[in-house]
């Protein structure tokens, strides 16, 4: 009751710094480079990565230095990988099921998805981000025979250097609250993975004074690195 009323009295000032926010935000592109492509030898590994902005490579120059770039470099290093990248910032989680449903003809043994952020900004309830999670699940499943999807956690958006208090404690709140329905979700899903960085971002000297990427809201190319090579070996993990 008392958080819920502390809410209510700083809805307004809220309101004002998220305007605030998107009036003097760097806009960064998307990265440039490839969005599909064939690297490795071994055996056949189909990869899709699909999301929001993150999933896109914002906040670095090249896709080589994001996370289908670092991924992709790792799995090929035991599998042909044959990937594909379905991503675009301001994705949430219903724009991507929509977006997804346009392509055919293709088939992902695996699946490495990152979204969420979009979803947080919005005014939709976490619950209700568990729906649609499993209508993307089911999605993946049925249109593209996927057999394994991995889900990356919400990031720390408490952590982000753009976001003024009280909006990034709000924020970092309502991503707690976000992370805690998709571990549920996932726990109860057989084909469904999460990779949580929180604890290798927590620990890691380097990557704190590496920072974000300039915008303060996105990663940079130290943090897509880790994310990338701790996805592709939770995967060879798991294809092992």
């Amino acid at each position: 009751m008392f958080r819920y009323m502390v809410l209510v009295c700083l809805a307004p000032l809220l309101a004002l710094q998220g305007l605030y926010v998107r009036r003097i935000s760097l806009v960064l592109p998307e990265a440039n480079g490839e969005r599909c492509g064939t690297l490795g030898e071994g055996a056949a590994l189909s990869l899709l990565v699909a999301g929001d902005s993150a999933a896109a490579g914002v906040g670095v120059d090249h896709q080589d230095q994001a996370l289908v770039g670092y991924i992709t470099q790792e799995l090929a290093k035991q599998y042909c990988v044959t990937w594909s990248l379905v991503a675009q910032s301001g994705n949430t989680t219903t724009d991507l099921i929509e977006k997804l449903t346009k392509i055919e003809g293709k088939q992902f043994d695996v699946v490495l998805l990152s979204i969420g952020v979009n979803d947080v900004l919005s005014p939709l309830r976490s619950q209700q981000w568990q729906e649609q999670l499993q209508l993307l699940t089911q999605q993946l499943q049925s249109q593209f025979h996927t057999k394994r999807i991995w889900f990356t956690s919400v990031p720390p958006m408490e952590n982000f250097p753009l976001l003024p208090h009280p909006l990034r404690w709000f924020l970092g709140q309502r991503a707690q609250a976000f992370n805690r329905s998709l571990e549920e979700f996932v726990g109860l899903n057989k084909a469904c993975g999460l990779i949580n960085l929180s604890g290798a971002l927590h620990q890691d000297d380097d990557l704190q004074k590496a920072g974000m990427a300039k915008d303060g809201f996105h990663p940079s190319e130290p943090l897509y690195k880790v994310w990338g090579v701790a996805a592709a070996s939770m995967i060879m993990k798991q294809l092992d």
